[in-house]
């Protein structure tokens, strides 16, 4: 009952015509360098607000890799009027969520609560972006928590075969360092550092302010002209990268991290994705959703279902501006590890050879596409779809039409877009685990053997 519920209120919300959404959007310019997405939603008495920064990780010093991150986790730190528990006490008073994510190419803040506490939402965030201070003493105790939270990642496997997964699945390209850093890098940050951070994304990075709400656009144009210090009409510096991929080259790795007390393997297969192999979004969502998306997924079908190696498997294929990676996710325990690779390996290869049926792909498409709407349940959830459609240069039509596209693709275009994302031989494949899978893992290629630490 309260599926069908979600289900009518969506309907009635997005209408019959692309959903209705797209009427509701205003795009004021404040400025050449300042634009503002505006979704006006009366639905709720709420409010979400993003700023968008046309720049991320990739900005950082090479010896203070993880300074933007760090710069945006620390804002609420403390300012030149506030201590950081006032700062928190007074974003609980009015219920009110502090969010930041950081990526190599972009990075965005975000507040959300009461569309009757705005103003003074609103105010407190331009007062961060004003008046930080970073705090030594605060800066201290970050530094010190993500030390040891990167430290305990030895006993926290699947954190661990993430972290050292992107970074070899990227190497040789400008996004294999993480965007927190590491532990030699996290402990040069200071608060000079920071502060010269923060100016530059305030002074000369471009903007774009994302809200969905009540109709408040005068009341937050006021508020950030007087109060957030940003440069609003020479801002303009955009993160563009050439030639992201010139030193890669794609071919089967296979590495073994070897880490204490592990009863099960860790295993992640994935690859880099230049720009010419992301053109195609739309196709790569089919792909891997058809792949290892859901409960009926083909790995999920072969791994889980027909021989119980593992609870669960993921794929995912995703685009950000100038690149994309490939990923599939899971685990086994140690006994099964040949197994389980063979499996992945013979679905990789029969999948890019078309060998499976109309009717799969067909249920496949038709549970993505009635799943899609979901997303959109909560006004800021569909805002934070327009900031990345916004980034990678979409057209917000197209994600409108995306539920009736994908049911346009035939078999020859996705098994064509499984071999192009998701190739045996060109898989970088990580297995995070005991020392003694590495016979087991000699039957599928060379193995190199990496130390866990060096990925710290």
């Amino acid at each position: 009952m309260k599926l069908l519920y979600t289900v009518c209120a969506l309907a009635l919300f997005f209408g019959s015509n692309s959903y209705g959404f797209e009427k509701k959007i205003t795009k004021v310019a404040w400025s050449d360098s300042l634009e503002v997405v505006f979704l006006e939603d009366h639905r709720f008495p709420t409010y979400a607000l993003s700023i968008y920064f046309a720049d991320g990780a990739l900005g950082d010093h090479r010896g203070r890799l993880g300074e933007t991150d760090a710069m945006f986790a620390n804002l609420t730190a403390g300012t030149n009027r506030y201590n950081q528990k006032q700062i928190s006490d007074a974003l609980e008073f009015y219920g009110t969520s502090f969010s930041y994510n950081v990526t190599h190419e972009y990075s965005s803040v975000g507040i959300a609560g009461l569309a009757k506490d705005f103003r003074p939402n609103v105010k407190m965030l331009c007062h961060l972006f004003k008046d930080a201070t970073f705090p030594k003493r605060e800066l201290l105790t970050y530094k010190r928590k993500l030390v040891s939270a990167f430290e305990s990642m030895a006993s926290n496997h699947s954190a661990l075969a993430n972290r050292i997964f992107r970074e070899l699945s990227l190497k040789n390209t400008l996004y294999q360092a993480p965007v927190s850093g590491k532990i030699k890098t996290i402990k040069r940050f200071t608060s000079k550092f920071l502060d010269k951070k923060l100016q530059y994304f305030k002074k000369k990075v471009k903007k774009r302010i994302y809200l969905v709400g009540p109709n408040k656009l005068d009341e937050l144009k006021r508020v950030v002209s007087e109060e957030c210090d940003f440069n609003i009409a020479g801002a303009s510096f955009v993160r563009s990268v050439k030639d992201s991929n010139a030193k890669f080259a794609k071919s089967r790795k296979i590495y073994l991290i070897p880490v204490p007390n592990a009863n099960q393997a860790q295993v992640r297969v994935g690859s880099y994705l230049g720009q010419s192999e992301i053109e195609e979004p739309d196709l790569m969502s089919v792909a891997s959703g058809f792949l290892g998306g859901g409960y009926t997924s083909k790995l999920m079908t072969e791994i889980r279902h027909k021989r119980g190696l593992s609870y669960s498997v993921s794929t995912v294929a995703t685009k950000q501006k100038q690149y994309g990676r490939a990923a599939i996710s899971t685990f086994t325990k140690n006994p099964s590890i040949a197994q389980l690779m063979k499996v992945i390996k013979d679905s990789l290869n029969e999948m890019s050879s078309g060998k499976f049926s109309r009717l799969e792909l067909r249920d496949s498409v038709n549970f993505l596409s009635g799943s899609y709407l979901f997303q959109f349940e909560k006004g800021s959830s569909y805002l934070a779809n327009l900031l990345y459609f916004d980034h990678i240069g979409r057209n917000y039509d197209e994600l409108y039409a995306f539920p009736e596209k994908i049911k346009r693709f035939k078999k020859p275009q996705v098994a064509e877009m499984i071999e192009k994302l998701f190739s045996w031989d060109k898989q970088t494949v990580v297995i995070v685990g005991s020392r003694n899978l590495l016979k087991d893992l000699r039957a599928f290629g060379s193995v190199q053997v990496v130390d866990y630490k060096k990925f710290l």
